[in-house]
């Protein structure tokens, strides 16, 4: 969108709006009107230079006489207001001028005329975090004789901007005036992380660590060259590159360049082809040939067989590979394995290559006269991974006729991966593989009409083999969300043993029933003196009864042991699919009545003790020889997705590159093995680029001016993970636009990708990257009008013009083992080469709604029940705040309440003002042991036995009353609340002073989140412990509560990855590098062997030899004596082995 397409017609009033809503000290500001261009952006247009900007708002709002507005900082409105207001009072400034409502009914705005005549300003909300947006605050400090100052203004909460409406020239050259000091204010918040106390007539000074949105919209969005050529026009404008020494690169000429570039292929291919329809010609077509196929809207039944969809149009021509001919009376028809055009695959459209082809799992027949014409198509799929412009390279493909194709195509999930040189027919393949896996393959035949092992799905099964089983129908468990049953096959019948082939109609399963110890666990009280028992959700009982099951009911092996025959229990319940077993129901018996299982009972299948003893060897095998990935985390945060990849052995020495200093500090404190990297990323992709040009001899700093480590050379990098700033894509953010700032990041993030070519690359984003629109409507040199342009398409683009493999899901973190419902978009890339890393498959149930868009999911259920609230927290210590009753005096019957709970155990806290929390820093468990598996994974590391951080926040008097108020059951929230403590608050939205229950999964954890944020039991919100477990940290992360506030951790926890979706993430990428260290050692196994017997071969032919030349020899000396020939064995003996 245009910088200019926010201008309206209507006059703009000489006055300053603002829209404000008194509570407490604080005047909160809320939206009144979406920007729709950003004053960063004008001024970094002009790398800002102030006469430049000026001379551009001149010509704009003098010649259209319209209504222009630019997003800024709260802060710099803040300077500006100071400055033209001086040291008058606020009442003083203006008098309310009129009231009227808002588009939201609960908001008044209050229009001010100020001394001066400043132009109107609207209040809006800016964020960098996928969080929901709710009402900041400005507060004014009051001065040593605690009256209000309006000279001097700090933010109160985590981002205020205004939009500044301009009027007449009078008042724009007030406001240009100011422009100078909104310079520095914007230098000081892309070069210092640290908080703006903004004084009348004097420079921002920075205080205390914390980061607003201003802060990630860059200055200077650099970009490596592909991406810069690739982005085009899909942003705000251009963006600049960086060549290969560290100059920039004007944005406008490289893509003009690149534009020209990509239209004199396309124009090539189009006059080809249109010559082609005009004049054709009589060809000759073989096997291999390259064709295209012109065809009307919908492609002749009789002409596609089996693949013939009546529902989906094709384009008028498509491309494809003629396999074999057939010939039949009076008809001429080719069999034609297709490739389909970049523009028309959904997530490349117009950002793709003209002369790229992607190879599909489709074929046709075809009749010949619908052939066009004959084309070449190259195999770039063997070309050096090393070169950035692989696939764009315009000289080789300025032929009308010449394509190239690299990869193959599956719309499931966008999958591009390494298309085969040498091709057959892979969708007559996929679907002879397809009709296979629908059979059963008898694998070990048994007697009187049973068997003992078979296959299905590509999954074997054997007798005495533990099983995942349930009611997969249309309306089965998945669907109410019932995890899977376990049970173990006692036998296999066949209905008729003769048949061929067997399908799963044929085959009777008989299982024994395993229950689940936690179908019997009483649940998590919110009882005051409640006595929580532990419940483990890989324990089982015996249960000695056997259901028939229907062989589509089978899901998958699982591993059952008794409790006797494991080794190290915490380590077997850390692998997938494991569970455990002690105890037996007792038949006819009340449910809960149990008896000890003798451990000789117990049997397995060879399959499962052989499959669970390869599984340990494997990654035995990996810890002692594989090698962990050098890997660079950029936009780290606090460090969610690489604790996940580091807990997993997956990842080794780790780059970590993070602006915000209070999350660059809590990744230095929990990680002393990281490279942190305190600086703008940017530049240090500059840096890096001038490193490896060897032009960067200077020592790098930070931020804060201090030494940091060099950025690491070309070639050393295995892994890159991070996901850029997401509030420009966040359904969350109310005003997310397509002009986000923090969008540009997107481009730097892949920049790094195409700098290092790393093995691996995962992206991770919230859920609405994947939909969000860059530009609504761009022009281009090559294309022509463009419009919507996504993220997604960017994404792809750039992955595949490098040559890489990649696949997307949007997962959700509960299925993986964590207490909250949170989606992520996640992409994995690999090299060709090296094997694409699969998706996870979930191991818990998510109660909620929306599992996420998982392409790549096989599982019909997963293993566990969801993980809980109570789960997560019930073996913490208990504490509340104490009600201070300022509002409403407190009765008889509270105070004895207050009492009770006190014996019980629940501390009774003060929130006066003191150390900055409410609640102890450090202090032992409430549970000597955790009583719950997740429990005992976040405690497991921690050395001391001491909880640390496990308090809250001090609120104001009236917020604590409220709390205090809210009842002390799941689903209370504001509207329990007496109504005289919610004057002043506006409407409210259900969820507000919101509490659920233990059996619940927490709501999304965000960084200022005001919904289902009170505790279950207790009378205070969650503490940061809690919160970070919601997030699964483990409780060895300390958040260093002396060097930044409360909030500053809140968002960090927030903006975090969940831990456990990482480490599922990472779990894919160590199946791959198990996998390549296995490959590599049967490989020196191979050639061990190979070598073993050329070595006994040669000592056999040294034999034969030694025979054949001395044995006569011998023989003669000893003729004599012997009395005749005499017969002599030599033996050689090899003692290489030998002590």
């Amino acid at each position: 969108m245009s910088i200019y397409q926010s201008i309206s017609s209507y006059p703009i009033p000489k006055t300053l709006s603002l829209t404000s809503e008194k509570h407490s000290n604080l005047e909160k500001h809320h939206l009144t009107n979406k920007p729709k261009a950003e004053l960063y952006t004008l001024l970094s247009k002009h790398n800002f230079d102030i006469a430049e900007t000026r001379r551009d708002i001149l010509d704009h709002v003098r010649r259209k006489k319209k209504h222009v507005e630019w997003l800024v900082p709260q802060s710099a409105l803040d300077q500006l207001a100071a400055s033209i207001f001086g040291n008058e009072s606020a009442d003083e400034r203006g008098k309310v001028k009129g009231v009227q409502k808002s588009e939201n009914d609960d908001v008044e705005t209050k229009t001010y005329r100020g001394a001066s005549g400043f132009a109107r300003a609207e209040i809006i909300l800016d964020t960098d975090s996928d969080s929901e947006i709710d009402s900041a605050g400005i507060k004014v400090e009051p001065d040593a004789n605690g009256e209000r100052r309006s000279d001097t203004i700090t933010i109160d909460s985590d981002t205020d901007s205004a939009v500044i409406d301009l009027d007449t020239d009078s008042e724009i050259d007030s406001v240009i005036k100011q422009l100078t000091t909104l310079k520095r204010t914007f230098s000081g918040a892309f070069n210092n992380d640290s908080e703006a106390e903004v004084t009348s007539g004097s420079p921002a000074k920075h205080q205390s660590p914390r980061k607003y949105a201003a802060k990630k919209a860059v200055a200077e969005a650099l970009t490596t060259p592909l991406v810069q050529k690739l982005a085009g026009r899909i942003f705000v404008k251009p963006l600049t590159g960086i060549g290969p020494k560290g100059e920039r690169i004007e944005g406008e000429r490289a893509v003009r360049d690149h534009e020209i570039a990509m239209k004199t292929m396309r124009d090539s291919a189009d006059e080809f082809l249109l010559d082609a329809v005009l004049r054709p010609k009589q060809e000759e077509y073989n096997v291999g040939d390259c064709v295209i196929v012109k065809v009307s809207k919908y492609i002749d039944a009789e002409d596609t067989g089996d693949n013939y969809d009546e529902t989906r149009p094709l384009s008028n021509l498509r491309y494809g590979r003629i396999m074999r001919l057939t010939t039949k009376p009076q008809k001429i028809k080719v069999h034609v394995l297709w490739f389909v055009h970049g523009a028309e695959i959904e997530v490349l459209k117009e950002l793709s290559n003209p002369k790229e082809l992607f190879l599909v799992s489709e074929c046709s027949r075809v009749r010949v006269k619908k052939i066009l014409t004959k084309i070449r198509v190259d195999y770039r799929g063997n070309g050096t991974t090393g070169n950035p412009n692989s696939g764009y390279i315009s000289e080789e493909y300025t032929d009308g006729d010449h394509y190239f194709y690299r990869q193959q195509y599956n719309p499931s999930g966008h999958m591009f991966t390494k298309a085969p040189e040498h091709l057959s027919c892979i969708s007559c393949q996929r679907r002879e593989t397809e009709t296979q896996e629908k059979q059963v393959s008898m694998l070990v035949e048994g007697q009187n009409g049973h068997i003992n092992s078979f296959r299905y799905q590509r999954k074997d099964y054997e007798v005495l083999d533990f099983v995942y089983f349930g009611n997969f129908g249309p309306n089965g468990d998945h669907k109410n969300k019932i995890p899977y049953r376990i049970g173990q096959i006692k036998k296999i019948k066949v209905l008729d043993p003769s048949k061929e082939p067997l399908q799963p109609e044929d085959l009777t399963i008989y299982i024994e029933v395993y229950e689940r110890s936690d179908r019997f666990h009483p649940g998590w009280s919110v009882d005051a003196d409640a006595k929580h028992t532990v419940r483990d959700e890989h324990k089982l009982f015996r249960t000695r009864t056997t259901e028939k099951v229907e062989l589509a009911n089978l899901d998958g092996r699982c591993f059952v042991k008794h409790v006797d025959h494991i080794g190290d229990l915490n380590a077997y319940k850390d692998m997938d699919d494991t569970f455990w077993v002690a105890d037996q129901l007792i038949p006819f018996r009340d449910p809960e009545e149990v008896m000890p299982l003798p451990a000789e009972q117990m049997e397995y299948s060879r399959a499962s003790i052989k499959a669970l003893r390869l599984r340990k060897e494997r990654a035995d095998q990996f810890k002692k020889y594989g090698t962990p990935l050098w890997t660079m985390d950029v936009f780290s945060g606090a460090g969610g997705l690489s604790r996940g990849f580091h807990e997993s052995g997956v990842a080794g020495t780790t780059y970590a590159i993070e602006l915000d200093r209070p999350a660059f500090l809590t990744t230095q404190k929990n990680n002393p093995g990281f490279l942190a990297l305190n600086q703008d990323a940017s530049a240090l992709l500059r840096r890096a680029v001038m490193n490896e040009a060897g032009l960067d001899p200077q020592d790098m700093v930070d931020i804060k001016g201090e030494r940091m480590p060099r950025m690491p050379k070309v070639g050393t990098i295995c892994l890159i993970t991070g996901g850029s700033p997401c509030p420009g894509f966040s359904a969350l953010n109310r005003h997310r636009n397509p002009e986000y700032p923090t969008n540009l990041l997107l481009a730097v993030y892949l920049s790094y990708l195409e700098l290092y070519r790393p093995s691996y690359f995962l992206l991770e984003n919230v859920e609405g990257m994947w939909n969000t629109t860059l530009m609504t409507e761009f022009e281009s040199a090559s294309w022509g009008i463009i419009r919507n342009s996504s993220a997604a398409g960017f994404i792809f683009s750039v992955l595949t013009a490098l040559g890489y493999q990649c696949h997307m899901a949007i997962l959700q973190a509960a299925e993986y083992g964590c207490p909250q419902g949170r989606k992520r978009l996640i992409i994995w890339a690999s090299l060709p080469g090296y094997e694409l890393p699969k998706f996870p498959q979930p191991s818990h149930i998510f109660s909620g709604r929306g599992e996420g868009t998982n392409f790549h999911r096989a599982r019909k259920s997963a293993p566990h029940f969801p993980i809980t609230i109570g789960d997560a927290l019930t073996d913490l210590p208990k504490f509340e705040w104490t009600n201070c009753h300022k509002e409403i005096e407190e009765t008889n019957k509270q105070q004895l309440e207050r009492k009770a709970r006190a014996s019980k155990g629940i501390a009774q806290l003060h929130t006066f003002k003191g150390n900055g929390f409410v609640g102890f820093n450090e202090q032992a468990y409430a549970s000597k042991r955790p009583l719950s598996e997740y429990q005992r994974r976040m405690r497991k590391d921690v050395s001391n036995e001491k909880l640390q951080n496990h308090v809250t926040g001090i609120p104001s008097e009236l917020t604590c009353e409220r709390v205090c108020n809210v009842p002390l059951k799941p689903n209370a929230d504001f509207r329990s609340v007496p109504a005289k403590l919610l004057d002043g608050r506006g409407e409210c939205e259900a969820g507000e002073l919101g509490r659920l229950g233990f059996e619940d999964q927490f709501k999304i954890v965000t960084t200022q989140s005001k919904k289902w944020n009170l505790h279950p039991s207790q009378n205070r919100t969650y503490s940061i412990r809690e919160n970070s477990r919601a997030q699964g940290f483990s409780d060895d992360v300390v958040w260093d509560t002396d060097s930044m506030s409360i909030s500053d951790i809140h968002k960090q926890i927030g903006n975090a990855v969940p831990v456990p979706l990482a480490a599922a993430l990472a779990k894919g990428l160590l199946d791959v590098l198990m996998d390549k260290l296995e490959a590599e050692s049967n490989e020196v196994k191979s050639e061990l062997n190979l070598v073993e017997e050329l070595l006994e071969t040669e000592i056999e032919q040294r034999d034969t030899k030694i025979e054949e030349t001395e044995a006569p020899r011998f023989g003669k000396q000893y003729a004599g004596r012997s009395g005749g020939s005499m017969k002599q064995e030599i033996h050689i003996i090899d003692d290489s082995d030998s002590d």
